[in-house]
């Protein structure tokens, strides 16, 4: 006996960040986004897993946040960087 199924558990548009833009200390994952005036803020994102193209993040961004992709472990929370073109 034999059967044909399909199971649909839903679709959702999540962002894929770059592997090298997520931090983690004892509090969890976070990345830095860069504010309007230049300030480094920490965000606490939650990660459902990776895919070759970074990391699926769930929750903790939101769309147009400008996110430190490298040399964040050299940043601090409040600091002023120039954002490259």
């Amino acid at each position: 006996m034999t059967a044909v199924c399909e199971i649909s558990v839903g679709k959702s548009s999540r962002p894929i960040i770059p592997q090298t833009a997520v931090m983690s200390d004892a509090d969890g994952n976070y990345v830095f986004i860069v504010d309007q005036t230049s300030k480094v803020l920490r965000r606490s994102i939650t990660v459902a897993g990776s895919r070759p193209e970074g990391v699926v993040v769930t929750s903790g961004l939101q769309a147009g946040d400008r996110i430190v992709v490298t040399a964040g472990p050299y940043l601090r929370a409040g600091e002023t960087v120039r954002v490259a073109p």
